[in-house]
């Protein structure tokens, strides 16, 4: 059997899913489809080899943003539903936001001992961008603004397996360079609507 493997990029949905309309402009969905037939019949998700070395190498440095802890820790590939840091930088907002949680910690045992709570820095406007399954848009838009290298990984539908959701399109060369080294097809749709269901 002929291994097929396509990455495939559409707008982001109005469905499942609710960004600023502004965002949406600027934004697209990155989708993995593999071992489909001639119909484009075939699963859908990033779990393949060349799924996670094409992630490899388009996010050496990968970070998830952990909503039970309010942490953002390192993580070697894109699983779990929620926003995802990468780059560098993300290092420094895992940084930040800890130093924010420790010092929280502190002052709740200064109060339980009966001790005066210290000044703290204001929590980071990246923090709390999620609960539970809910996303505050309001934070999303806010670090697509401070310019910060993330996405949100979503499965709008348990057929689609996931959709990676960025908000800067300067990644398409980026994405169009690796599919082309990768030798894997890159494919537009207009909607994920369009995508044939598994």
């Amino acid at each position: 059997m002929v291994e097929h493997e396509r990455l495939i990029i559409s707008p982001v949905p109005d469905w499942n899913f609710c960004v600023p309309a502004e965002l949406k402009e600027r934004g697209f969905c990155l989708s993995y489809q593999y071992d489909f037939d001639e119909k484009l019949y075939g699963p859908y998700g990033f779990v393949t080899n060349k799924a996670l070395s094409f992630l490899s190498a388009l996010f050496p440095a990968l970070f998830y943003y952990d909503d039970t802890k309010n942490e953002i820790i390192r993580k070697t590939n894109v699983g779990k539903q929620g926003v995802y840091f990468y780059n560098d930088d993300a290092l420094k907002y895992s940084n930040v936001l800890n130093e924010f949680n420790v010092s929280v910690r502190i002052n709740e045992m200064r109060k339980k001992s009966g001790l005066a709570p210290k000044i703290i820095n204001k929590e980071p406007f990246f923090s709390r961008v999620m609960n539970g399954r809910e996303y505050d848009a309001d934070k999303i838009l806010s670090i697509a603004n401070e310019k910060i290298d993330f996405f949100v990984f979503k499965n709008f539908s348990p057929i689609l397996g996931g959709a990676i959701i960025f908000f800067n399109n300067e990644l398409l060369q980026r994405i169009s360079t690796i599919a082309n080294k990768d030798n894997l097809s890159l494919t537009y749709v207009d909607s994920l609507d369009n995508l044939k269901g598994w």
